[in-house]
């Protein structure tokens, strides 16, 4: 069971580093370059996420989950087989990179995307796969230690981004101080890894894989869908047009940063009280409680920043991006759905095939509306359409929940204020519209 008390503020201040750092970097890449040359840029972690994103994210869930997920007890034994998953993940994603880019380059010789992306190749094999450790420190209740780590991760991170750019030498050499970086994280996954029980451990590779394919299906899909909107952008919408979209897609850090520590925190602890329906009804009323504390925070942070968009943008990122605004207004609504936890609970009590079920249909769902508002409203189409998706899979989660645990949404969720601050956003929203 996860301890209670500092262990949640260390691990949202751990959070706040992550997406503060990479929100920082953006930033100053923004005032250091213009938006056509930040498009290579943006279009390589677009792709690397495409790419890994799903495997890096149903491992660590699976870690947390271990119990429910992988039916084993031994957190190390579960870490060990995770990470040789991870390994060779990674080694297919960096193939799979490989192949398109070279696709890419035979049909544009120019392309700078390629150019870029060939360098984030030690970001995908050495990176993406360390990130299973912050997952493990969670689980161990090790707060402190993914603290320090993730503080000195992102520091460097920031510091390796931007660098280069400073000194005047180009964002590659950006993507490989990314991939050292990865190198060296490497050696804290290999300090809890066993490598004398790894053999042990491949034997049951293809039971782990089978066990924890229904996540991976779950967040390919929703991968692919959280993606779709910037795909789209890239796809249809000029160099500008995407990196307005991708800046303008920034979600609010603290809006994440809560949300995803209580939502992993939670699901750790439901997954650890399986057996205990006392404790998981104890554990729904604190979630409840807990959603109505980051409502009373984000909800009027959320409403200041609709209103004050415009002149945030100008003065953080610079004139030229003030057009992303408008598409960070629209995102701004994600914090509907952001603050309705079904998932939390469905993924603690290991409903991971009905999951993927629903994410199937939200991606279709932000895939058509995509493709149609699009043509009616632009790029800005392409935003309501995430919105739009995102909420719809809440909706339908809440129903399963309900139909699979027979658990009311009123049970985790403060349905009065959630009502009341939702109808408070998207009338300033109207108003705001109305008059600018």
């Amino acid at each position: 069971m996860l301890k209670k008390g500092s262990g949640l503020a260390y691990y949202q201040v751990f959070l706040g580093i992550r997406f503060g750092s990479i929100l920082l970097t953006g930033i100053v890449l923004a005032r250091l370059l213009q938006p056509e040359h930040l498009s290579s840029w943006e279009n390589a972690f677009l792709w690397m996420n495409v790419l890994t994103f799903f495997w890096v994210t149903a491992l660590g869930e699976s870690l947390i989950n271990h119990e429910s997920i992988l039916r084993i007890d031994d957190l190390k034994i579960a870490f060990n087989r995770v990470s040789i998953l991870a390994f060779c993940f990674s080694i297919v994603s960096g193939i799979v990179a490989t192949i398109s880019l070279f696709y890419d380059y035979s049909a544009h010789e120019e392309s700078s995307n390629f150019s870029l992306i060939l360098f984030f190749l030690p970001y995908i094999l050495f990176f993406q796969p360390s990130l299973l450790i912050e997952s493990y420190y969670l689980k161990n209740n090790e707060y402190k230690t993914l603290f320090i780590t993730g503080s000195i991760t992102y520091a460097l991170f920031f510091i390796c981004s931007i660098l280069p750019v400073l000194l005047g030498f180009s964002l590659k050499i950006s993507a490989l101080l990314l991939g050292l970086l990865g190198l060296l994280r490497m050696g804290l996954v290999f300090s809890i890894f066993s490598i004398k029980s790894w053999k042990n451990d491949f034997k049951y590779i293809t039971n782990t894989f089978i066990l924890i394919l229904p996540l991976i299906g779950i967040y390919l899909v929703a991968g692919a869908s959280e993606q779709t909107g910037g795909m789209l952008a890239s796809l249809l919408g000029d160099e500008r047009a995407f990196v307005f979209f991708r800046y303008g897609s920034k979600e609010l850090p603290i809006s994440l940063i809560l949300a995803n520590s209580i939502s992993g925190i939670f699901s750790a602890k439901i997954s650890s009280s399986l057996n205990n329906q006392e404790a998981k009804n104890i554990i729904y009323k604190e979630l409840k409680q807990n959603i109505l504390k980051i409502q009373n925070i984000l909800f009027p942070v959320t409403i200041l920043l609709l209103i004050f968009s415009k002149y945030i943008f100008e003065f953080v990122f610079g004139y030229a991006y003030i057009q992303a605004s408008i598409i960070f207004d629209i995102f701004l609504f994600l914090l509907l759905s952001r603050v309705l936890f079904p998932q939390t609970i469905l993924k603690g009590l290991g409903h991971t095939k009905s999951l993927f079920t629903i994410s199937i249909i939200e991606a279709f769902v932000n895939l058509g509306l995509g493709l149609i508002l699009f043509i009616l409203f632009g790029i800005q189409g392409i935003a309501w359409s995430v919105v739009i998706a995102f909420f719809v899979e809440k909706v339908l989660l809440i129903a399963l929940l309900f139909k699979k645990e027979g658990i009311k949404p009123s049970v985790y969720i403060p349905v009065p204020s959630t009502i009341i601050y939702s109808i408070i956003l998207i009338s300033v929203f109207i108003i705001k519209t109305s008059i600018f």
